[in-house]
């Protein structure tokens, strides 16, 4: 159940790898790094109609890129 407004505030922190048949991750001994960011999302609930939501992040792996967003609408429940 929401408040009085029906948004939701999250902090997240996020990381991961990804290999194919090629280029394996450094914990199975292949060359691919493990990438990691951090950001904040908002989600707001339109009459349960849908939802939207907002991401900021920061990529650790990307320093020159600085924050990034992201826009999300998908249809509620």
């Amino acid at each position: 159940m929401y408040g009085p407004l029906p948004v939701e505030i999250a902090a997240f922190l996020d990381g991961g790898v990804t290999w194919n048949a090629d280029q394996r991750p450094t914990f199975l001994g292949g060359s691919r790094d493990g990438v990691s960011s951090a950001g904040v999302a908002v989600r707001v609930n339109f009459f349960g109609i849908a939802v939207a939501q907002f991401d900021f992040a920061r990529p650790f792996q990307r320093p020159q890129t600085g924050w990034v967003f992201q826009f999300t609408l998908a249809p509620g429940f």
